[in-house]
């Protein structure tokens, strides 16, 4: 049908030109789609599909605290096919630091010899004097009953330094001494008990002449030992050889650039699925927001939204209570994080601290009369 002088079509009467007629069509269209508060899709940035779908209000704050520290389950051991290192394969630089209340000596190992080999588990460690007598050694229930994942040592490396501890295919082994009220300890070497023997650490030369370590009494407690004792931690690699895992969702924060530091910091956080398949909330993940050193953990109010289509965004609104103490008037980061990390989402907004809300005025001082 075309359009005649008495047609209506699209709110307006149709002129007579029928080309005059459909450039007034689409015009009129696209006034209403502005009226409506709708605007036509774009692509988005996973390809040229739709643009990514939003909640037209966010999902309500629903405080749910999560737990101060999240344990993480133990690491399954996977077996390696290559042997126990030797003690006569390994290269020891040890590093030396004292807390308030105990020394610790760290271990970082290498593995000089042309194979690769492997350390596991907790050794027992012994700390020996010049005349090779055990004056420390490892406490009784130091040792872990959690079974760790072994530690591959690549072949061909020399002698660590202080310098090591970013290079990939060496082994770390912390050990603590615990507190003490009595004699200094001398150390001359350090014993580990392996699975395919002893290692000896004679320690290097620390001043000039000598080649012992002094150790003094840690005694801040009454009633603790005599004598210290040793307490080392599992091995563990120098550097993890598995690749960062993919991003799975970005987040975005949308807040206010001021907050007075005694408020209630109020924003929003969306989450975006940036992966080609659909993501599941298995259940709903502990996410942090820290701004300054106010800091609270969270779980995510996620119930209402169980998955998350390619390309799909849910947007959650935010709060954080400010304590004026740990708010000062500056430019700070707020930082928000969702856990755990394979889900890579975090995100950082700039925001100035104002002056506390319940602050009080303070008149300006009389002038003086002449």
């Amino acid at each position: 049908m075309r359009p005649t002088a008495d047609s209506v079509w699209c709110g307006v009467r149709a002129p007579r030109d029928a080309v005059t007629f459909q450039r007034l069509c689409a015009i009129a269209m696209a006034l209403v789609a502005v009226a409506c508060g709708t605007r036509a899709p774009t692509g988005d940035a996973l390809g040229g599909g739709a643009a990514p779908t939003i909640a037209a209000t966010p999902i309500p704050w629903a405080p749910r605290a999560a737990p101060s520290w999240t344990p993480r389950p133990p690491a399954v051991p996977t077996p390696l096919g290559v042997r126990f290192c030797a003690p006569a394969d390994l290269a020891v630089y040890a590093q030396w630091d004292a807390g308030m209340t105990h020394w610790y000596t760290t271990m970082l190992i290498a593995n000089t010899s042309a194979t690769s080999c492997q350390l596991t588990g907790t050794p027992n460690v012994r700390a020996l004097d010049a005349n090779g007598k055990t004056t420390v050694r490892t406490v009784a229930d130091a040792r872990s009953e959690i079974d760790y994942a072994p530690v591959l040592l690549d072949p061909g490396h020399p002698l660590p330094t202080d310098r090591s501890w970013l290079v990939s295919g060496l082994a770390v082994l912390p050990v603590e001494w615990t507190p003490w009220c009595g004699d200094a300890v001398r150390v001359r070497t350090l014993a580990l008990e392996l699975p395919a023997g002893t290692l000896s650490i004679p320690l290097p030369e620390v001043v000039k002449g000598s080649n012992e370590v002094t150790l003094e009494q840690r005694c801040l407690v009454a009633g603790l030992a005599r004598t210290p004792s040793l307490r080392p931690a599992p091995f563990f690699a120098t550097i993890l050889r598995e690749p960062p895992p993919p991003l799975v969702l970005s987040a975005v924060i949308d807040a206010p650039a001021t907050v007075a530091a005694d408020g209630v910091l109020r924003y929003t956080v969306t989450l975006t699925n940036v992966t080609p398949t659909t993501y599941v909330f298995t259940e709903c993940p502990i996410f942090s927001e820290q701004f300054v050193k106010n800091m609270r953990r969270y779980y995510l109010s996620c119930e209402t939204t169980p998955s998350l289509a390619p390309g799909q965004s849910a947007t959650f609104a935010m709060e954080l209570s400010l304590e004026p103490p740990l708010t000062p008037r500056e430019d700070w980061d707020l930082r928000w994080e969702l856990e755990p990390s394979p889900n890579s989402a975090s995100a950082t907004a700039r925001i100035r601290v104002t002056p506390p809300s319940s602050a009080p005025s303070i008149a300006p001082a009389p002038k003086r009369t002449p």
